[in-house]
């Protein structure tokens, strides 16, 4: 939604597909089937993300029930949806669920899925505080469950409210739940498609996660903390997600009047330890150092190389390394020099 001065959607501009699995009136196993086709028929249209407001864990008759050794992100039918769906290069963006204050306060279906496939979302209040209602895990299996957390409680949001002649859309309200949080991070994700499209889902939940409020010291109430979107864009993603982490940003080649700016970190479940950048040539040998100190585990950082050696010299045309090396460790990606 948008409404110059008053309201933006946290994915305005975004293309959707709107599909409804959920029946109001019961809660029935074979609705986690029909989440399973409505995602089966997302993937058909190319969808890049699933924003899914909902969860399972009981239904009507008791029959079907599920227990809390069945949140282990494999065990129930939409789980299993969930993980193919991953499969297929679709990010998923489910609430946590609102059972927090309840005897059953555990995470709730397809929300266990693991954490590189599936984001789970928990809700905070305006003060960053976690929800009283926000569910929380950790998953059957240990881990730490959500993954992220985001405003909502008391929400606005565009409402259903009656005009004199129907549907009134420019009706706006206010809402709460972990199904408000859910489009915040969806929307966050979609951004971050938009900025950085060469990065699959994986990266950018591994971005979301290892730049946001809790990275340091995750926990099971509002996971990862509350993501940052600036940060996660210039944050350090790497396949594998490694202990020691890099990447480069801006032209490559480059030429004298271009910058390479260099992004680096420890994995969000790494040790602080020692670090240390710098430029290498093709012989191995190093030509500028560009940082050292202490790093801290996913608190991204990043440095400038402006192409000249350790003397303020400029190199000479060729290809050369920036490596960040961390306890007995290296990462290391090739930047090609044009004079």
């Amino acid at each position: 939604g948008n409404l110059p001065g008053s309201y933006v959607g946290s994915g305005y501009g975004a293309e959707f597909a709107r599909g409804r699995t959920e029946n109001d009136f019961e809660e029935r196993p074979v609705e986690m089937l029909w989440w399973g086709m409505g995602a089966e028929w997302a993937d058909s249209l190319g969808a890049d993300i699933i924003s899914s407001s909902l969860g399972y864990f009981t239904v009507d008759d008791g029959i079907g029930d599920y227990t809390y050794a069945d949140m282990d992100g494999h065990t129930t039918d939409i789980s299993r949806a969930a993980q193919i769906a991953a499969s297929k290069g679709i990010l998923i963006v489910n609430s946590i669920g609102n059972t927090g204050n309840t005897s059953w306060h555990y995470l709730i279906a397809p929300s266990d899925v693991h954490g590189d496939s599936l984001v789970a979302v928990g809700a905070v209040n305006a003060a960053g505080a976690v929800a009283g209602f926000s569910a929380f895990g950790p998953s059957a299996d240990g881990r730490i469950k959500p993954d992220l957390a985001a405003p909502g409680v008391n929400l606005p949001v565009v409402g259903t409210g009656r005009g004199p002649s129907g549907y009134d859309p420019a009706s706006y309200g206010n809402a709460t739940g972990t199904s408000l949080s859910v489009p915040l991070v969806a929307g966050l994700a979609a951004c971050l498609m938009q900025a950085r499209p060469a990065w699959t889902p994986k990266q950018v939940i591994a971005a979301l996660r290892s730049t946001a409020s809790r990275a340091a010291n995750p926990d099971n109430r509002a996971g990862y903390g509350i993501p940052n979107g600036r940060a996660a864009l210039r944050g350090l993603v790497v396949p594998g997600g490694g202990r020691v982490q890099l990447a480069l940003r801006g032209p490559n080649p480059r030429t004298a009047s271009d910058a390479t700016t260099v992004v680096f970190a420890l994995a969000a479940d790494a040790a602080s330890a020692m670090g240390r950048v710098r430029v290498f040539d093709v012989r191995g040998r190093a030509v500028r150092g560009l940082w050292n100190g202490m790093m801290e585990p996913g608190q991204a950082q990043q440095v400038a190389w402006d192409g000249q050696d350790n003397q303020g010299r400029a190199v000479t045309s060729g290809i050369y390394w920036i490596a960040l090396e961390s306890g007995g460790e290296v990462a290391a990606e090739r930047v090609i020099q044009l004079r």
